[in-house]
């Protein structure tokens, strides 16, 4: 009676850890879907990357080819984006292909989009750099806004007086 209790409790921790196992597993391939299939490195460098992190996506054509890799600070000035593309997506992305930070979703995440370059130039192959384009942020944004309030409200204040 006893052992039979015993081989129970050892048979279901090993089903509760087989299916740990196994979620975990499923996890981890969805969370990269870049897991099996082969990728190359491509490059770019931005003056800020601003809530870009490691994991997020890389699309070109609304699709999504890759994923950023690491992100390494150079300069003050300067940030290297590493991004890991799908190797069959390289022939269409030509050397003066643009990349750009877009946000992804309204909650923050950002991507990164490969804009199409001409037939005029050559594909893109390992190790390449990408021309960056200038982005336009929310901060940016609200601060020229708040400046050109204050600019209409001075004029308004000079109307009245």
């Amino acid at each position: 009676m006893q052992f039979d209790r015993g081989r129970k409790i050892r048979l279901g921790l090993f089903i509760l850890l087989g299916t740990f196992i196994f979620v975990a597993f499923f996890y981890l391939i969805g969370r990269s879907s870049q897991l099996f299939s082969k990728s190359v490195l491509l490059h770019t460098t931005f003056p800020s990357v601003s809530g870009l992190r490691s994991g997020d996506h890389v699309r070109f054509s609304g699709i999504i080819v890759g994923t950023v890799g690491d992100l390494q600070i150079t300069t003050d000035t300067s940030v290297v984006v590493d991004m890991s593309v799908d190797r069959k997506m390289l022939r269409f992305i030509r050397k003066d292909s643009k990349v750009e930070i877009k946000p992804e979703a309204l909650i923050g995440d950002k991507m990164l989009v490969i804009y199409s370059g001409t037939e005029e130039y050559d594909h893109v192959s390992a190790g390449d750099f990408l021309e960056p384009m200038g982005s336009v942020h929310l901060e940016d944004v609200v601060h020229q806004l708040s400046s050109e309030l204050l600019k209409a409200e001075t004029i308004i204040n000079n109307l009245v007086a």
